[in-house]
């Protein structure tokens, strides 16, 4: 089944914001929200995940195919949705943290489906939707898909989708996409040497693709074959040990900090004060506060703006621009 096929598959018009069609042992779940691009909103998780739960228990479905109606595979969370719950007592904390546990538990039903996941992706798919297809087991994408973590361009980071993206692509790859949110073409990815496989989906390719799948279906799935994973990637990053971070701190000089606040109750900010009075040299690095001061040390919008070399750059997800109010209209 091609990208445009699997998009396709659930097409007709429909209020549901999520579909689902089962074909020959195959389940397709098709985002449908494209009127928001397929953004992740509580109500989509919520969907996502009883579906998921649906297909671990049901012996017919062999593979599960992802795939999304409309312009955009998927924008990331829902920001509108998120911001409407500013007004709250706790100015949205505790609904933040709610939808966030939600995503990371449907991801890692993803992960842990007993059957194969493929992520059918004709579009684009960005933050919280590039998380959706990094975590599934195969990716398949046409031409006009790219994905990007476009987080450090309002003042975040993209630290959730940052696991799942660095386990399929190289370090420097996930690195470059985390820290300019630039959009990666598939071709990009492909030529990175990511997992997934790019795919020219013309139709003597589909042909070939198809069979190959059809007999792997036919497997049990105790039999299919685990991705290879280089021993360079199997670093514990959980946690590390003060040693570790002790050597790192030992071996630089200048450090930028990306998602910098000028909030005293911000954890980023008592970051920032520790190392500056311990020497460093510190540089803070936030759009919604571009030339102004942090603790004396004038504030940048991105890193390309730094004049002098750098030795390490840290990021700070819970850490955003005051100006929320001027945030973009966009979902991510």
């Amino acid at each position: 089944m091609s990208v445009r096929a699997a998009a396709a598959a659930s097409s007709a018009p429909s209020s549901l914001i999520l579909l689902r069609e089962d074909k020959g042992g195959i389940a397709i779940l098709t985002l449908n929200r494209p009127q928001a691009r397929n953004s992740l909103s509580e109500a989509l998780l919520e969907a996502l995940s009883d579906a998921l739960s649906a297909v671990a228990h049901d012996r017919t479905v062999r593979v599960v195919v992802i795939a999304a109606n409309g312009a955009a595979f998927s924008a990331g969370h829902d920001l509108k949705e998120l911001n409407a719950h500013r007004s709250d007592e706790d100015r949205g904390r505790a609904y933040f943290k709610h939808v966030m546990s939600l995503c990371s538990r449907v991801m890692q039903q993803v992960v842990t489906l007993p059957q194969p996941v493929i992520a059918a992706v004709h579009a684009t798919a960005t933050a919280a939707g590039c998380q959706l297809v990094a975590s599934c087991d195969l990716a398949i994408a046409s031409h006009a898909a790219k994905f990007a973590t476009p987080g450090v361009n309002i003042g975040l980071f993209c630290s959730t989708p940052m696991v799942a993206l660095s386990r399929n692509v190289s370090r420097k790859r996930a690195m470059q996409m985390l820290l300019t949110g630039d959009l990666i073409s598939a071709e990009e990815h492909a030529g990175a040497r990511c997992r997934g496989r790019y795919q020219r989906l013309h139709r003597k390719t589909r042909r070939k693709m198809a069979r190959p799948l059809k007999k792997t279906l036919k497997r049990p799935l105790n039999k299919l074959p685990n991705p290879a994973r280089p021993r360079a990637l199997t670093m514990n990053h959980d946690a590390y040990s003060d040693g570790y971070i002790r050597g790192i701190l030992n071996t630089v000089k200048t450090i930028a900090m990306v998602g910098a606040s000028e909030k005293d109750n911000r954890p980023s900010y008592f970051a920032f004060k520790y190392l500056l009075e311990r020497g460093y040299r510190m540089i803070p690095v936030n759009p919604g506060h571009a030339g102004e001061t942090m603790l004396g040390q004038k504030i940048y919008a991105r890193l390309s703006d730094i004049p002098e070399p750098i030795d390490m750059v840290g990021c700070s997800w819970v850490c955003a621009t005051t100006k929320r109010r001027r945030s973009p209209k966009r979902t991510e």
